[in-house]
């Protein structure tokens, strides 16, 4: 049995990880200023424009961009993704009923 090569984790920003795939995911939720009225949280506020059926084009640029480095980072794994968010007192249904 041949011993398998070691492996190497490295934790990196999600601009570096434009064109790679990765095995897992962890994307991680931070307090960002995404519009004018304030501090927000972008994993929360990206996914709420998912669940909304919202265009992107339509929100603050901060919020656009937000989203489009939560997007290269969900598209990266081949395996497991992890998304960790703050709980909400109210819980954001990510389909429409």
């Amino acid at each position: 049995m041949d011993a398998a090569a070691p492996m190497m984790s490295v934790a990196t920003s999600i601009q570096r990880a434009k064109d790679e795939t990765h095995a897992a995911t962890l994307i991680l939720e931070c307090l960002e200023c995404l519009d004018s009225r304030g501090r927000k949280y972008d994993v929360y506020e990206t996914l709420a424009l998912v669940a909304q059926s919202k265009d992107v084009a339509d929100v603050s640029p901060t919020l656009r961009k937000a989203a489009q480095l939560l997007f290269v980072g969900i598209t990266r794994p081949t395996h497991l993704l992890a998304l960790a968010n703050r709980p909400t007192p109210q819980a954001l249904p990510l389909t429409r009923t």
